[in-house]
């Protein structure tokens, strides 16, 4: 009879203690707020004559009472490593190493088309590939897309100072490095992220 009690109240114990346990994990679980990282928009192309999409990330200190301008950073094919940047360009305003910034990701759609200077179906092996290559050679256009539409939508929208930024890997470098080349470029910095200079037999280096 002793131990039948025991194991009663041991049980009743352990009954408790998971309750607690649960009762714990259950209030550090609630939800406090959504952290929503940027908004996405979707602008009619005339001269892409399609619609595109792209991502705007505001800084911290961004109200509407404010008079406050903030630089633009540009990021080609934004949707792929968005909340990487905005993430690393957080941290490195909150050490005051850059400014805050207003961050548009540019969401992409044809990246052999907007993102290369000059038609060619070579790929980085040497090889022709017609498929994958054969829509190249549209960045020009696409660079007018951003500097006469994308640019003046985001300035009509949110307070821009004249300081802007584009940022680019791969395919989205080598788009970098022909807007930096370009005599009517609206972009006063440029980060290209191992661009593809092998293009067209190192087109953009020559």
């Amino acid at each position: 009879m002793i131990l039948k009690n025991i194991k009663s109240i041991k049980n009743r114990y352990v009954l408790l203690i998971s309750f607690f346990i649960l009762a714990q994990f259950k209030a550090f679980s609630q939800e406090v707020e959504k952290v929503i990282i940027g908004t996405k928009y979707k602008i009619e192309s005339k001269i892409l004559n399609q619609e595109r999409t792209y991502i705007v990330n505001l800084p911290d200190s961004y109200i509407s009472e404010s008079t406050q301008t903030y630089p633009v950073i540009v990021l080609i094919d934004g949707g792929y490593y968005f909340n990487l940047f905005t993430g690393i360009i957080g941290e490195m305003t909150n050490n005051g190493q850059v400014p805050e910034m207003i961050i548009i990701g540019l969401s992409k759609v044809d990246r052999v088309k907007d993102y290369t200077p000059t038609k060619s179906i070579i790929s980085l092996n040497g090889n022709e590939d017609k498929n994958y290559l054969k829509t190249s050679g549209k960045s020009e256009l696409f660079l007018d897309f951003i500097e006469k539409e994308l640019l003046v939508e985001v300035a009509n929208k949110y307070r821009t100072n004249s300081f802007k930024i584009m940022v680019g890997q791969s395919f989205r470098g080598l788009l970098a490095a022909s807007s930096y080349l370009s005599s009517r470029t609206l972009f006063d910095g440029y980060i290209a992220i191992d661009p593809s200079f092998w293009w067209d037999n190192q087109y953009i280096v020559k």
